[in-house]
């Protein structure tokens, strides 16, 4: 949204601005075009103008971290995992984050089995219904 207070000038890209400076322009001609005078010295000079944007919060030794967890202990839960993430690096990462992580690490997590507590009674019918089975097939074998 422009209020027409600031004016947005286009990035102009290193390889661009070393072409000009070996073209003969002046400092002030290129900062017409939008580049800073720190910019325009340090690629004069040669250096390494960084990268633009904000530093990443998490880097490749968080993400081995989490994955190397994950696959020590296959039961460890998400919230076990942020939980020891946040001791080792005293920083607090997402869930989001951890199962992203995961996922680019190839390592699933699905829906924990759940082991049914039959009744006595339960037991005993599907027992039986079993056993009425295995006879049945049996007995068709033998005829």
């Amino acid at each position: 949204m422009d209020n027409g207070r600031t004016s947005h000038k286009p990035f102009v890209p290193s390889e661009c601005v070393k072409i000009l400076i070996e073209g003969g322009l002046s400092s002030w001609q290129i900062r017409k075009k939008g580049v800073s005078p720190k910019r325009i010295t340090k690629i004069s000079r040669g250096e390494s103008t960084g990268k633009r944007g904000r530093k990443a919060k998490f880097d490749e030794e968080h993400k081995y971290y989490v994955i190397t967890l994950a696959k020590s202990d296959p039961r460890i839960s998400n919230k076990e995992i942020r939980e020891l993430f946040e001791q080792h690096f005293n920083q607090k990462v997402s869930a989001g984050k951890v199962s992203e992580w995961l996922h680019s690490g190839k390592i699933f997590y699905g829906k924990p089995i759940v082991i049914q507590d039959l009744t006595d009674y339960q037991i005993i019918a599907r027992y039986n219904f079993a056993l009425e089975i295995n006879q049945s097939i049996s007995q068709s074998r033998i005829s």
